[in-house]
């Protein structure tokens, strides 16, 4: 319902429970554990930290906060450039692997970098090399791998297998292309996890930043927030995410289920409750919007990420994630964040006269995007959905609505809506019960 996974302790296996994020466990070998009786203690809270640093913060000017976020992220970059083996970049065209790769050039003069990107045919919503190509001519090794339909097909069994758990959506496919292709060069590569999360780089932040105003009666700040982006974006989409978070937790449940009919009742009401809905959706403020972001959403990504690299022998680093860096951004004031109708604003102040400015200014967010949408409608991929929404054990699982479900799927087919994220949601979990359970 939320695409979300990772957020609490549990797996999709019974009995298979994750240490979380920030814990520890020492166990003495000699005694016998039950999963109640573990010795798990809690050693780092980013909460705290961020509210230990922002006092020493809260006060410094534009210029002074920028100065000290470029400071740390150079110093995020060099640590993870510690290797005694080649390393490279992931380059998808966005901001974030944009400002790793210009800082590295223009900033820390390191010459022989290697970028490795994902590209799709012109004219695909996808595609990002209008914004990659900014960097020839600046990235003296530019590597570029082209995923497609039959592409994805050929290596889903393996893809699925290297997951190991259902993922909500098929964007770690095009990391798991672009590390087939950079494993032959590198075996590290730097990407730009992370920010997001730390300077609310996603869409429907903005929405949860208007709601933080609307509550606080920051209303004539409100209201020059939401012209602004609308101006920038050309949609008010922000003002329906504003609405949508200002719902109760329930509510914002019930909406998102009604917006997908094809999951089984049943299983709806044996999961009313979400940490989704409550958690990262009910924040108040800015700092604790982003805090749950690394609490309930980040994980999923950075175990996605792993899974992938580690499948080509390569170490994915992560110089957003450095814990200097987190702290630091998040404790930073509301209006570094965003401003304007831009997110990500400090970042995109500090990399003036670094990064391309078309790369630096852009609004629209695709990170590794795969063209699903497309792709779902070639001969290869209708076979294979079809005869997964027809089995008998798709209809069994007691998830979805197969009837439902076909119907969505024969109006994708038609044009008339793009539901990719939902048809890969039924194939995917599919194929991992047949490769896993079954």
């Amino acid at each position: 319902v939320f695409n979300r996974t990772d957020q609490t302790e549990q797996t999709f296996s019974y009995g298979i429970y994750k240490l979380q994020h920030g814990c520890c466990m020492t166990l003495d070998l000699s005694k016998a554990y039950t999963k109640e009786t573990l010795p798990v203690r809690k050693w780092y809270d980013l909460a705290s930290h961020v509210q230990n640093l922002k006092p020493e913060i809260i006060n410094l000017k534009p210029e002074q906060a920028q100065e000290r976020y470029m400071d740390l992220f150079r110093k995020a970059i060099e640590l993870r450039l510690r290797s005694d083996v080649p390393w490279g970049v992931c380059l998808s065209g966005g901001i974030d692997s944009s400002a790793i790769t210009a800082t590295l050039i223009r900033e820390m003069k390191k010459p022989d970098v290697n970028s490795y990107s994902a590209v799709y045919r012109k004219g695909s919503w996808a595609d990002e090399s209008e914004f990659i190509k900014e960097f020839e001519g600046i990235v003296p090794h530019m590597h570029y791998v082209h995923p497609d339909a039959e592409g994805m097909l050929a290596h889903l069994d393996d893809y699925v297998r290297i997951q190991g758990e259902p993922t909500p959506t098929n964007s770690p496919f095009a990391l798991y292309c672009v590390l087939e292709e950079a494993s032959k060069d590198v075996k590290v590569i730097l990407d730009g996890q992370g920010s997001d999360e730390a300077l609310a780089g996603y869409e429907y932040i903005p929405g949860l930043y208007y709601k933080t105003l609307f509550t606080h009666l920051k209303w004539g700040r409100l209201a020059k927030e939401i012209v602004q982006y609308a101006k920038l974006h050309k949609s008010w989409r922000h003002v329906k995410y504003m609405a949508f978070f200002l719902l109760p937790s329930r509510m914002r449940t019930k909406v998102r289920v009604m917006q997908r009919g094809y999951i089984d009742p049943e299983f709806v009401a044996k999961h009313k409750d979400s940490v989704i809905a409550d958690k990262l959706y009910g924040a108040n403020a800015m700092t604790e919007m982003l805090v749950a972001h690394f609490e309930y959403k980040l994980e999923h990504l950075t175990k996605w990420g792993d899974r992938d690299t580690m499948a080509f022998g390569v170490e994915g680093r992560s110089p957003f994630l450095d814990k200097d860096l987190v702290e630091y951004s998040i404790a930073l004031k509301d209006e570094l964040k965003i401003k304007g109708g831009y997110t990500k604003f400090i970042l995109r102040e500090v990399m003036k006269g670094i990064m391309p400015e078309k790369v630096r200014l852009r609004v629209d967010k695709r990170g590794f995007s795969v063209p699903m949408d497309e792709w779902y409608r070639t001969e290869g991929f209708q076979k294979l959905v079809k005869e997964i929404l027809e089995s008998e054990s798709f209809a069994r699982r007691g998830y979805f609505k197969p009837e439902e479900a076909k119907k969505l799927y024969e109006r994708h087919l038609r044009g008339e809506v793009n539901v990719a994220k939902d048809i890969w949601k039924w194939i995917n979990l599919e194929m991992w019960f047949r490769t896993y359970i079954d």
